[in-house]
């Protein structure tokens, strides 16, 4: 027998092997009354999430892992629970919404590739890309609407004075900042997302979106105008974020 029809041969006999075991296991679980359940998943280990999760974990790493601490971490599963809960099916059991919350902030907050998130938290990677999507959509639906104000006037009167007091000038009502964000080249319009100063430092071609974003004299965020093409001046985010040179 040649090698390639013997490991074929093997390959089959382990198959067969495997699929009669998997089908007695389900035939077992029938006569015991259905209450096992076919295994259709990998099994992954969550060990490391399992311990953060824990109430004994100790704050100070919590805060390092997440970059927030335990009762900010609690308020917003809280929030966005109706948003991104899901039921249990005959097939398995639902990840939990404190899961789900924990894979989006870990990779905003590392940056990690998605294979490391998965590692982390015993998920496939396409799971882990679906929950960072669908949190942040949540995020953006429901906390940005609700904790992402522009002042009112009584506030804005208390910012300019709060921020004279530190600078000694007048009629400022927020400090603004522009980041970029690395991007992948896109398909349409690539010229609008170079970035010329990253790659002049980078040494390589560079494409990225603008942040954009205003906080108080507390460090609060106000305004946050996110996705402008790289290529655009911070002062014509400003004119297109709605604020307008007017206000500020």
């Amino acid at each position: 027998m040649s090698n390639s029809v013997a490991v074929a041969a093997t390959f089959s006999d382990g198959l067969e092997e495997a699929t009669s075991e998997g089908v007695a296991n389900d035939a077992n679980g029938a006569k015991s009354g259905g209450s096992q359940r076919r295994l259709w998943v990998k099994d992954r280990s969550g060990s490391w999430w399992d311990e953060c999760n824990n109430d004994d974990f100790p704050e100070h790493e919590f805060k390092k892992a997440f970059r927030m601490g335990k009762s900010t971490f609690d308020l917003i599963c809280e929030e966005l629970n109706s948003a991104i809960v899901k039921e249990d099916t005959t097939l398995r059991n639902a990840i939990p919404v404190r899961q789900r919350v924990a894979v989006c902030l870990w990779r905003l907050a590392t940056g990690d590739p998605l294979r490391i998130v998965s590692k982390k938290f015993g998920l496939g990677i396409s799971t882990c890309h679906k929950l960072v999507l669908e949190v942040c959509t949540a995020i953006k639906t429901v906390l940005m609407p609700k904790y992402l104000q522009w002042p009112n006037e009584a506030s804005l009167r208390k910012i300019k004075t709060e921020f004279e007091g530190i600078s000694g000038i007048p009629n400022v009502v927020g400090s603004m900042y522009t980041s970029h964000v690395p991007i992948i080249a896109p398909k349409i319009s690539v010229a609008a997302y170079f970035n010329k100063r990253h790659t002049e430092r980078n040494q390589k071609t560079s494409y990225s979106i603008t942040v954009q974003g205003v906080v108080d004299t507390n460090g609060v965020f106000t305004d946050v105008c996110i996705g402008w093409p790289g290529s655009m001046p911070d002062d014509q985010v400003v004119s297109f974020n709605g604020l307008g040179f007017s206000t500020l």
